[in-house]
């Protein structure tokens, strides 16, 4: 989750809302420290083990029952996390082990508009000491229907957006399957839906490729189903002007092999104009050249941008199809860690990316590939997007209902269980 804390001004007690109280944290809930459990103990099963940063990992066995709340102890300071099940809570975290028959979901959001990192009782290693948080007054609703009605509020949002990010991630896997199956495993089919390999379609040897390919299929190189490989830049951090514009300058932590819509940081023209960036049309794919373990991760952008110099960006030829070079970059992908592993610097360059071989299916292949996966980053782009705006009323709505301003109507249908 991203959600934007915006802190509440603390309010007087002729404006606190009706229904509404003024108590302290350690009222409302009770924290305690986690579970010490290093990695080597940690048994594999069914309960996650959530420390400073959310879950680390999975055990056999648990210490907090579920629904949960915990937040960041150590290095990542009070940033909350909810958990649906029983729960293991490592010691970089506090986890609520009291709820004073307040609601689970309500205390996660609210806790999310509290600026609990402000509380460092650290030195060298930020640490956020329980007994400095649970006197922090706080004003919440007496009445625990309305916490749920308000959690409920901002969790059906939440679970909209995981709904989609788990279509999203079944679309992937789709296009994934269909690609190995047609240029990995050559069961492409033909007219009649027969698949070719198994039912005795004509093999060759390729020496270059070290393995059997279908008759008449060609053997190239990246650079042959490319119009254009180019990489980016990054404008002088130095110069304000090139900063804070309205072009989309995406860094390689930002690939995450899907459709990329908008970037963290933004470019000027005059930014663009006086570095190595390129601006880049729709459709171009970027591939992370630098920084293991990200070498080889993809997106592809749905909308004019740029990159840093640790991203190529890689254009199809129209005859070839963004979504067929995709998934031929996504199948190398191996192939190029394996090339970084043996870098000084853990990284591949664009010559590496040029001269790679693969296959290059006939036309006809290729057109049926790209109208059928087409439509899936279209699915994708369409998902993601929704969640953008989703996430916006989420993160506007977020403070208005911790404070008050914005009530929710009780109702059976918005209640959760206690």
């Amino acid at each position: 989750m991203n959600l934007k804390s915006e802190r509440p001004k603390k309010q007087t007690q002729s404006n606190v809302p009706k229904g509404w109280h003024r108590i302290t944290l350690g009222q409302l809930v009770t924290f305690h420290r986690g579970y010490d459990l290093p990695r080597k103990d940690m048994v594999e099963g069914q309960y996650p083990v959530v420390g400073s940063n959310g879950i680390i990992g999975y055990h056999e066995s648990f210490k907090a029952k579920g629904p949960g709340v915990a937040i960041g102890r150590s290095g990542n300071l009070g940033k909350p996390f909810f958990v649906d099940r029983n729960y293991w809570p490592h010691n970089t975290s506090l986890y609520v082990s009291e709820f004073h028959c307040s609601n689970p979901s309500f205390v996660y959001y609210f806790l999310m508009t509290q600026r609990l990192d402000e509380y460092n009782s650290g030195s060298a290693v930020p640490t956020l000491n329980r007994n400095h948080i649970q006197p922090i007054e706080v004003v919440v609703p007496e009445d625990i229907e309305e916490q749920k009605a308000i959690g409920k509020t901002l969790s059906n949002l939440d679970k909209k957006i995981e709904v989609n990010e788990q279509i999203n991630r079944t679309l992937e896997a789709v296009g994934e399957a269909v690609f190995r199956r047609w240029f990995v495993d050559f069961e492409f089919p033909d007219e009649e839906g027969i698949p070719y390999k198994s039912s005795g379609g004509k093999m060759v040897y390729n020496g270059e490729l070290k393995k059997e390919i279908p008759k008449e299929w060609k053997v190239g190189c990246i650079e042959d189903l490319c119009s254009s490989i180019t990489n980016g830049g990054t404008p002088k951090r130095s110069e304000s002007q090139y900063w804070n514009g309205n072009i989309a300058w995406f860094k390689t932590g930002e690939l995450n092999d899907s459709p990329l819509i908008d970037s963290e940081e933004h470019i000027t023209e005059d930014g663009l104009q006086n570095s190595a960036c390129k601006l880049w049309d729709e459709n171009t794919i970027l591939m992370a050249l630098y920084a293991s373990p990200t070498v080889g991760r993809l997106g592809l952008l749905r909308t004019k941008a740029t990159a840093n110099q640790a991203c190529s960006g890689l254009v199809a030829k129209k005859e070839v199809g963004f979504s067929f070079l995709f998934y031929t970059l996504f199948f190398k992908r191996n192939e190029f860690n394996s090339i970084a592993v043996g870098a000084a610097q853990q990284n591949i360059n664009q010559q590496i990316v040029r001269e790679a071989k693969t296959v290059i299916p006939p036309k006809s292949l290729l057109n049926s590939f790209n109208k059928l996966v087409d439509t899936l980053f279209d699915k994708q782009t369409g998902l993601i997007r929704q969640n953008q705006t989703l996430a916006q009323i989420r993160d506007s709505l977020l403070p208005r209902l911790m404070s008050g301003k914005i009530r929710v109507p009780i109702t059976e249908d918005n209640i959760e269980v206690c």
